[in-house]
């Protein structure tokens, strides 16, 4: 999905959280059959993007859309609020709307070493994307991992769009 943002920007630029988002879902629910739901609740609020098999999470995510530093550092907190006990895999999805992608990577990339649930980073050979370990808060017995995937989303005309029912 993120090499279809890439590709076809115009389509992806103009949204925000949200719209993006949902384009997600529907790529996610054809291979989950309907199972990959959109804030949702889990853990202590709710969470943008849960996939359930059976009773277990096999997919949490945050989404949020690259302003600045503040928004890694609140969407990380939120990603790790919103997870339960058994929730040991968990994805940060940030959408890159301007053009400089590696420095927005490097940032956030910095940002989540600096968090105090860190404990290292996990090898990747994706361009965009990076993973860690991560300890779950309150409990320094229990380790995650989270998946940091950013999209690049080129905007090309400095607008975003909200969907209808957001109006």
């Amino acid at each position: 999905m993120g090499i279809v943002m890439e590709r076809v920007p115009a389509t992806f630029a103009p949204l925000l959280e949200e719209g993006l988002r949902d384009f997600l879902l529907v790529v996610l629910n054809l291979s989950y059959h309907g199972d990959a739901t959109g804030e949702t609740f889990n853990g202590s609020g709710k969470t943008d993007i849960l996939i359930r098999a059976g009773e277990r999470n096999v997919f949490v995510a945050e989404c949020k859309v690259w302003h600045d530093e503040g928004s890694v550092i609140e969407g990380l907190v939120q990603l790790l609020d919103n997870l339960g006990w058994r929730d040991t895999k968990a994805a940060f999805l940030l959408f890159v709307h301007n053009r400089n992608v590696s420095a927005v990577l490097t940032k956030a990339h910095r940002l989540f070493e600096s968090s105090e649930h860190w404990r290292g980073t996990i090898d990747s050979d994706k361009e965009l994307e990076r993973r860690y370990r991560f300890v779950w808060p309150g409990d320094p017995e229990r380790f995650l991992t989270v998946t940091l995937m950013v999209f690049a989303v080129p905007d090309t005309e400095g607008k975003r769009v909200r969907r209808d029912s957001d109006s």
